[in-house]
């Protein structure tokens, strides 16, 4: 395999090397199907950020439950959440699968201390970058060669 991107985490004091190339991502969208999630999770939210970006006022009569006003699919928040946690905790087994051959189980406890000490927002950042970083050539030449084969010829 060759090597694409590595990174290294400390967890419950204790360093683990992640490990991700093309094939690690493949696996990791065919496991999750990934982009349908996340073209779902968009979809869905879409509406409510929209309405919480326009600036128009809410008329609220004196006599409202302010509980009426949050919608109906922000309930689901928690839900989507555990989604998106199981989605991470998957790239993040197939990202230690190389180097250290832990099962799924294994994965999602060190996962939850990870999740304790770093927080959720940093570990999807991690992951972020490491498929950023698989997904660009690290050693594209800036000052190509004009191939003659591409010429056209009059």
């Amino acid at each position: 395999m060759k090597e694409f991107s590595t990174e290294t985490i400390e967890i419950d004091k204790k360093e683990y090397t992640l490990f991700l190339n093309r094939k690690g991502i493949v696996s990791w969208e065919n496991i999750t199907k990934v982009s349908k999630k996340a073209t779902e999770l968009q979809d869905k939210y879409k509406g409510i950020v929209d309405k919480l970006q326009t600036d128009d006022p809410i008329d609220v009569p004196d006599d409202a439950n302010p509980f009426d006003y949050a919608e109906d699919s922000a309930n689901d928040i928690t839900e989507d959440t555990e989604i998106l946690r199981e989605i991470y905790i998957k790239f993040y087994w197939i990202a230690l699968y190389e180097n250290h051959k832990l099962s799924l189980s294994e994965v999602t406890d060190l996962f939850e201390k990870a999740e304790k000490e770093y927080g959720f927002e940093q570990l999807v950042q991690l992951a972020n970058q490491m498929i950023e970083d698989a997904n660009i050539d690290k050693f594209e030449n800036k000052e190509l060669k004009k191939l003659t084969a591409l010429h056209q010829t009059k």
